[in-house]
């Protein structure tokens, strides 16, 4: 399935005209998620992904809105009388964000908020919370002529995880269509 969708934007990439400069554009991220709660004494790292989409209204403002799935950082032995303890966060996201283009390279830093939707489950049974945090992070993308390239930090301000953050390399896909150009 992974291997189709990475396919599919491949070819979406290379059907369009040049990088993002302004206008709609999606991007799709794997990376590492860190999660730490002092709670569980739980500090554990997964595998995670996320896309967004958005808008440029410039070459240095934009928006952007789209879901993270931090993975399912998993402890087995660290939890006293739990048993294996599974954390599975996620989270709807939106930030304002702004760029700082220097040649083909883009500097880029965001600020918004996210409703993070947390599911722990041990042997002994589970529970799910739902907040509204601070969402924070900033990044380095590379354009080539029809696609770009980013690695980006995403930070979360959680009450329920001391620590929670996404580090993540992905594409950046701009989309033309016939009614946003001349």
């Amino acid at each position: 399935m992974y291997r189709g969708i990475i396919i599919g934007l491949i070819l979406t990439a290379a059907a369009t005209a040049q990088a993002k400069d302004t206008g709609i554009f999606i991007d799709a991220s794997v990376g590492q998620t860190s999660l730490e709660t002092d709670t569980l004494n739980l500090n554990q790292n997964a595998t995670g992904y996320k896309g967004d989409l958005g808008y440029q209204f410039s070459k240095y403002l934009g928006v952007e809105a789209g879901y993270v799935d931090f993975g399912d950082p998993t402890d087995g032995d660290k939890v006293y009388r739990l048993g294996e303890v599974k954390v599975n966060p996620t989270a709807w996201q939106g930030f304002a964000t702004g760029t700082l283009p220097i040649g083909n390279f883009d500097v880029f830093g965001k600020v918004g908020a996210a409703v993070l939707n947390s599911d722990v489950s041990t042997s002994k049974g589970s529970i799910s919370d739902s907040e509204e945090v601070l969402a924070y992070g900033g990044g380095l993308g590379y354009n080539f002529k029809s696609f770009g390239v980013q690695a980006e930090y995403d930070s979360y301000d959680s009450d329920n995880f001391k620590d929670l953050y996404f580090v993540s390399v992905g594409i950046v896909i701009p989309i033309k269509t016939r009614f946003l150009t001349n």
